[in-house]
């Protein structure tokens, strides 16, 4: 779709804010329409656009009609998570398990979507039409299901009863909710907006996979040096190891090529010389960025902006920067930067050519997917951090 629409990070920003106005405008219309109209014609109106959003993605490669898309397809969100919401307290009184059951089944739909899109468009990029027509599909799935579903309370109301009590506008409760739903909502959707765009090279497909690994990232940098000044703080601690835990059960890869470069040169200075494997990865990861930085500079230039604030007269520049940004931040935590800081002391030629060797199996395999690494490449790196 970025292709297609010739897309900016200006327009895919509005992308987002447009789908959210379009939700934020059913909410409101969602609960007067029915009124008027009744429940099922109300929602089979509004659901409608979703259908409609979805196929006019595919007709055109106008960003203005791209905007207008996607602010049919919020104005769906927004108008089924009511009506469920509303049908099923209304069915189930108001059990608190059926309201679990129901965002579980949100939750569930938002997990398996990304990889519908994955799937169409891992190696095609024009395959997100695929997947939009199938979203289409479903879409016009649900009107079906709608129209012959038995809605309770689904008559217009009388002109006598129309007439509604506004005093909860002047509720001090209820305009409290609103404020904390409002900047909750905002919030979510600015920090969702800016990690798309972000990360949007990385292979990955949701602004969830961004936002959990850019969270992750400032989290350990915030909390890595106040649990290094106080190996007490509890809540440091906690936090480190929770990141951790996420980390290592492999979610933050989903969907994107890993690159374990600095881990498998690591891996080989722990073998050799038994140090910490998180020592070992700091002492490589600075040499295996100035290394492999040129292989795609604008990707460690944007990590410069948009993680340490550096913005130089060059995307090289930036890049580099930023690389010094992250090999200061190891120091002033206590990670070695080098073979003298691992306490391993300057080794060999002999050495140097042994680990790189034994890293890429004796020329059997290449390591990382940023920069391809060959057996010479690894030496190179050894050798940078050989000091």
């Amino acid at each position: 779709m970025w292709e297609t629409y010739n897309l900016s990070y200006q327009i895919t920003g509005l992308l987002i804010s447009f789908h959210a106005f379009g939700s934020l405008i059913s909410s409101f219309v969602g609960g007067i329409i029915p009124v008027y109209l009744g429940r099922k014609i109300s929602i089979l109106l509004l659901s409608s656009a979703a259908v409609i959003g979805f196929i006019l993605m595919t007709l055109t490669g106008n960003p203005f009609f791209l905007l207008l898309a996607f602010f049919l397809t919020g104005i769906n969100k927004g108008a089924i998570s009511n009506f469920g919401n509303t049908i099923v307290n209304d069915i189930a009184t108001g059990k608190a398990w059926a309201q679990n059951l129901l965002h579980s089944m949100f939750a569930i739909g938002a997990f398996v979507s990304p990889f519908v899109a994955l799937f169409f468009t891992h190696g095609n990029t024009h395959g997100w039409v695929y997947a939009v027509l199938i979203w289409a599909f479903l879409c016009f799935t649900e009107l079906i299901v709608l129209t012959r579903l038995k809605i309770p309370n689904n008559f217009p109301m009388h002109k006598k009863s129309r007439k509604m009590n506004l005093g909860f506008l002047k509720n001090k409760y209820y305009l409290t909710a609103c404020l904390i739903l409002f900047f909750y909502a905002a919030a979510e959707q600015s920090i969702n907006g800016f990690l798309v765009t972000y990360f949007k090279d990385s292979g990955i497909m949701s602004g969830t996979f961004a936002q959990i690994m850019a969270g992750l990232l400032w989290v350990v940098i915030k909390n890595g040096k106040i649990a290094v000044k106080n190996p007490c703080d509890y809540q440091a601690m906690s936090e480190i190891m929770w990141c951790g835990s996420i980390s290592h059960n492999e979610l933050t890869g989903l969907g994107a090529d890993t690159d374990f470069a600095p881990h498998q040169l690591g891996q080989e200075l722990s073998g050799k010389f038994d140090v910490a494997h998180g020592a070992s990865i700091s002492t490589i990861w600075g040499c295996w960025a100035k290394y492999s930085y040129l292989a795609k500079p604008e990707r460690f230039a944007r990590f410069a902006k948009q993680v340490w604030g550096i913005e130089k007269s060059s995307i090289e520049e930036s890049a580099l920067a930023a690389i010094e940004k992250t090999v200061s931040y190891f120091a002033s935590i206590g990670a070695p930067t080098c073979f003298t800081e691992l306490g391993i002391g300057v080794q060999s030629e002999e050495i140097l050519f042994e680990l790189a060797d034994r890293c890429v199996f004796y020329g059997s395999r290449t390591v990382g997917h940023f920069k391809v690494l060959n057996r010479d490449d690894v030496y190179q790196i050894y050798k940078m951090a050989n000091h």
